[in-house]
């Protein structure tokens, strides 16, 4: 396990915000249950970021940005929450607004509300 990347992983989730330390500890604990109680060998920030996804705690697009190193998932008022694809210029994204409403918007502008 190269312990540098997989501290690196850690702290990208936390600096994020979008892990806390409680989810990430049960996320590991749940890649240990899976091999009779131990960490597997050669457990990497691949397979922890797998088992996060699996949970459900991130998105597939949210893992790979902190395996990437990303930390920072907003854009003004809106937290980034998926990649939608590619524009001519520029990614389209994902976002939901920070406010005291939930919203989800897409790149047309239309607006989604949760409860």
């Amino acid at each position: 396990m190269n312990d540098n990347r997989h501290l690196n992983f850690e702290k990208c989730a936390l600096t994020s915000g979008l892990l806390s330390a409680q989810q990430l500890e049960e996320a590991r604990l749940a890649l240990r249950n899976g091999v009779d109680g131990r960490a597997p060998a050669g457990t990497t920030d691949q397979a922890l970021s797998e088992k996060i996804v699996a949970l459900g705690l991130l998105n597939a697009w949210q893992a790979k940005q902190l395996l990437d190193g990303r930390t920072k998932f907003t854009l003004g008022a809106y937290r980034i929450i998926d990649s939608l694809g590619q524009g001519g210029t520029n990614p389209e994204a994902g976002r939901r607004h920070q406010g005291p409403s939930s919203r989800q918007v897409d790149p047309g502008g239309n607006r989604q509300f949760y409860p």
